[in-house]
């Protein structure tokens, strides 16, 4: 890339019928000044370029910490749903057998006090059908009395 200095530095062979040498060297001052311009721009642009570099490695790195922390935090939840999950499961389970057993031990219970009722029920047919002992012993009662 030619350089600012070169520009105006340069020089050029006089000839005969040749160009004007003023006009020459006014040209090749206005030239170097624009190329002096553009190479501020160019400079100041390649800074930009730079700084905006800069601020996109800064963003991805960021961005990919966040990934990498959501991505954690999804990891940690799943494990935490999972034994939560696994705890529900393993207590229902235990409830489910306590009910299993509840309702196992309450028909025993019903089978127990159909049984007592039954035989409250055939004692009390027994009574019932049994002869009424009442005269007899107030016979008994009374010859037990005449003896004495």
């Amino acid at each position: 890339m030619i350089k600012t200095d070169e520009i105006r530095d340069r020089r050029f062979r006089k000839v005969f019928r040749g160009y004007d040498p003023v006009e020459v060297k006014y040209f090749t001052e206005m030239l170097a000044d624009e190329f002096a311009q553009m190479e501020e721009k160019l400079e100041k642009l390649e800074a930009i370029v730079n700084e905006f570099d800069q601020t996109r490695k800064g963003r991805d790195k960021i961005l990919q910490e966040a990934q990498d922390r959501a991505a954690s935090i999804i990891l940690d939840a799943e494990s935490i749903a999972s034994e939560v999950i696994a705890n529900a499961e393993t207590k229902k389970r235990q409830i489910q057998e306590a009910i299993d057993q509840l309702n196992l031990e309450q028909n025993k219970l019903i089978q127990r006090l159909r049984s007592v009722l039954k035989n409250q029920a055939e004692i009390l047919t027994w009574l019932e059908e049994a002869p009424d002992w009442s005269e007899e012993d107030n016979t008994i009662n009374e010859s037990s009395e005449e003896t004495s």
